[in-house]
């Protein structure tokens, strides 16, 4: 079994608890290595690869799709 760790990611849900340019959302950047939040796009090729098949012989990896920031 393998899991997907991502950090903040631009969704419905987190644009209602955390307003767009707010100063939690500015905060979240300038923590982000990358200084950008993710977009469900760049999360999905991850999960993708995780799904059976592509990732047959990868086995208990949790991967951080987090722009760096753990």
């Amino acid at each position: 079994m393998n899991a997907v760790a991502p950090g903040p990611v631009k969704t419905d849900p987190f644009s209602s608890a955390i307003a767009p340019d707010s100063q939690r959302e500015t905060e979240l950047r300038e923590r982000t290595p990358l200084r950008y939040l993710s977009e469900v796009e760049e999360q999905a090729p991850v999960i993708l690869f995780l799904a059976p098949g592509a990732a047959s012989y990868v086995h208990g990896a949790i991967v951080d799709v987090n722009g760096g920031l753990l």
